[in-house]
C-alpha cells in the first residue's frame, strides 16, 4: 500500500542538498505517527528478523521506505510498507504540525491511499525467473562490506576481488533485500539469485548526519529467481537508508506484465 502525504509549499533545495531534506522529512515522520512508543522502539532500534526488539544500538531494520519531490503545487511524500503496524500508524498519524525545512515551514493539505501494486512479467527459464524494470523516485544507496557506501561503478578492491561494476552492485541489493524479507516475514529464501541492470547511471552524493554518503539514480531491470524479493524492493527500498528517503522505486514499464499482490506482514 502507497500512502502519499500532499504539502502547501514546495521543499527548497530539494534536489541540491538531498540529505538535509531527506533527514527534516524522517524526522517529521516519525512525530507523525499515531502510537508515540512505536515510533521511538522503531526509530531507536528497528525491528529484528525474529519480530522482537533489540536493544539499542543493535540491528536496525526499518519496515518501509518514503520519497520526498516537489509537484506543481506543492511537495508530495510517498511512503510505502508491506508491514500492516506500520501502514496502521501512518494511515492515523497526526498531520497537525508541520514540516520544516531550512525556512520554509510546510502544512498538510491531503493524506490519500492506493492499493496499486507491484507489476512484474515472468521470464521463465530454469529457476522460474521473475522480471520488473524500476526507476528511482529517491537516490538509492549501496553499502559495501568495509562500511563504505559507493556507486555502481564502484571499482573491484573496493566491492569484491571478484566481482565489479553491476555484479557487485546486484550482489549488495541482493542481500539488503534478503535481510529486509527475513526481518518482514521470518522466512528464508531458499537458493536466492538475483541480477540486475542499470542503465545509465548517474552518481551523486550527499551529507547524512555531516557523513558523506555516495548514491545512484537510475532506471534499472531487475531478474529474481524468487518475485518476493521484487516485491521487498517495492514496498520497502532498495538499497540502504529507506527509512531516510533513499531507494524508493516505481514499476518502468508497467505493459505486458503480471500483477502480483503479496498478503502483507503483520509484525504485531
Amino acid at each position: 500500500m502507497r500512502i502519499a502525504i500532499d504539502f502547501d509549499k514546495k521543499v527548497p533545495n530539494a534536489n541540491k542538498d538531498v540529505g538535509a531534506v531527506n533527514l527534516a522529512a524522517a524526522g517529521w515522520l516519525y512525530g507523525a505517527m499515531a502510537d508515540r512508543g512505536y515510533s521511538r522502539q522503531l526509530h531507536d532500534v528497528g525491528i529484528l528478523v525474529d519480530g522482537t526488539v533489540p536493544t539499542r544500538g543493535g540491528l536496525k531494520q526499518k519496515p518501509y521506505v518514503f520519497s520526498i519531490r516537489n509537484g506543481k503545487r506543492g511537495a508530495r511524500m510517498l511512503i510505502d510498507s508491506m508491514d500492516s503496524m506500520f501502514l496502521l500508524n501512518i494511515i492515523n498519524g497526526f498531520y497537525d504540525k508541520p514540516l520544516k525545512v531550512a525556512d520554509v515551514t510546510m502544512g498538510v493539505t491531503k493524506v490519500a491511499t492506493s492499493r496499486r501494486g507491484l507489476k512484474y512479467e515472468m521470464a521463465g527459464g530454469k529457476h522460474n525467473l521473475a522480471k520488473a524494470q524500476f526507476f528511482c523516485l529517491s537516490p538509492f544507496i549501496l553499502k559495501a562490506k568495509n562500511s563504505s557506501y559507493m556507486t555502481v561503478e564502484a571499482s573491484n578492491n573496493e566491492l569484491d576481488e571478484e566481482k565489479s561494476g553491476e555484479d557487485a552492485a546486484g550482489e549488495i541489493i541482493l542481500n539488503n533485500a534478503l535481510a529486509k524479507y527475513k526481518a518482514l516475514t521470518g522466512r528464508d529464501i531458499e537458493k536466492p539469485w538475483m541480477k540486475v541492470w542499470f542503465h545509465n547511471p548517474i552518481p551523486g552524493w550527499t551529507k547524512v548526519h555531516n557523513n558523506v554518503v555516495r548514491f545512484n539514480n537510475s532506471h534499472m531491470t531487475v531478474m529474481t529467481s524468487a518475485p518476493e524479493l521484487l516485491h521487498v524492493i517495492y514496498t520497502n527500498g532498495l538499497g540502504c537508508k529507506n527509512g531516510l528517503g533513499f531507494g524508493m522505486v516505481e514499476v518502468h514499464n508497467p505493459n505486458k506484465t503480471k500483477y502480483n499482490k503479496m498478503e502483507e506482514n503483520n509484525n504485531e
